[in-house]
């Protein structure tokens, strides 16, 4: 690495958007921990900004003309920046398409996290549904939310349903720790049960052991389980 300044410029720049950074192994952030109740918007507040004001502000709007215009220019990091900011706001999938496929070698990286880790964390923050709107019907900024349309986009640019987070946790473990924590109130954990099956269905693998040796099924109670295993697919 000495040998070759280039090098050593692109880790750098590779691991200073990272939540887990070897180069400071001590540091607070890089302890191994169970992350499953951390939020989206903690994830993405712990990546360092870079410019990229603009880009996310489009993508957060759903302006996929000027998302396009400036991906024309946008680096990698902007573009994987934008692309989690607008799973947050539960932007148009058109728009989710163009940054995905700008930035589709850093889908599973942890800058800040895999997409799909922040998809589970979005559609759990939301109260679990990941019912899409009708086709042709863009809702209002204040209703819209990640569904199972933002999730189609993230599969088809290259993502793996089964990557994990920094505590080595699935999209999986995520969904089944939201459903252990809101085991009273019924129509979100309907919700959440739906997201859990939609995720299964497209090749998620509930059998994934997260950094304390887990399975997601292992977050969950006895009666919780069978509810879930008896849940409609």
């Amino acid at each position: 690495v000495q040998a070759r300044p280039e090098l050593q410029r692109e880790l750098d720049g590779w691991w200073s958007g990272a939540l887990w950074d070897p180069r400071f192994p001590t540091s607070p952030c890089n302890a191994r921990a169970n992350v499953s109740h951390t939020t989206a918007a903690y994830v993405l507040g712990a990546l360092p900004r870079s410019g990229d004001g603009p880009l996310v502000a489009a993508a957060i709007a759903g302006d996929a003309e000027g998302v396009a215009s400036l991906l024309a220019s946008s680096s990698r990091a902007g573009a994987t920046q934008a692309l989690h900011e607008a799973l947050r706001a539960g932007t148009d999938p058109e728009v989710l398409q163009l940054l995905a496929a700008h930035c589709s070698e850093e889908l599973d990286a942890w800058l800040p996290e895999p997409v799909i880790i922040t998809w589970a964390r979005c559609v759990c923050e939301s109260g679990g549904s990941v019912l899409g709107s009708p086709v042709g019907e863009r809702p209002p900024r204040r209703r819209r939310r990640c569904g199972v349309e933002h999730l189609d986009e993230l599969l088809a640019a290259g993502a793996n349903i089964n990557a994990v987070g920094r505590g080595y946790e699935s999209a999986l473990h995520i969904v089944a720790q939201r459903v252990r924590e809101t085991e009273e109130d019924r129509d979100r954990v309907q919700g959440l049960l739906t997201a859990w099956h939609q995720l299964v269905a497209r090749g998620a693998d509930a059998s994934v052991l997260d950094g304390d040796g887990h399975s997601p099924l292992e977050r969950l109670s006895r009666s919780q389980c069978r509810e879930l295993l008896a849940a409609k697919r």
